[in-house]
């Protein structure tokens, strides 16, 4: 897989004032809004989840590694949204 694969299932989110609704889909998209627009700079998840990207990049780890690293950042963030 590349960091431009579709990950199995998709993460949505919500940014609130600094991008609103948005779903996220590959490692590339994860990495940009981790690295440009995330709403806290500290927090274990968010750590791990930033310090995967480069080993997703490479494939090092797999998709689903990178899917739940960013979810687990999304919670400790308060942004991910559950849809029902």
């Amino acid at each position: 897989m590349t960091a431009a694969s579709e990950w199995a299932l998709a993460v949505p989110i919500d940014l609130k004032g600094g991008g609103g609704f948005s779903v996220i889909r590959t490692t590339f998209e994860a990495a940009l809004v981790l690295t440009n627009c995330w709403p806290v700079s500290k927090g274990p998840a968010f750590a791990q989840a930033l310090t995967l990207v480069p080993f997703a990049f490479r494939g090092e780890i797999g998709d689903e590694a990178m899917r739940v690293a960013f979810t687990a950042a999304a919670k400790e963030a308060e942004v991910l949204v559950q849809l029902h």
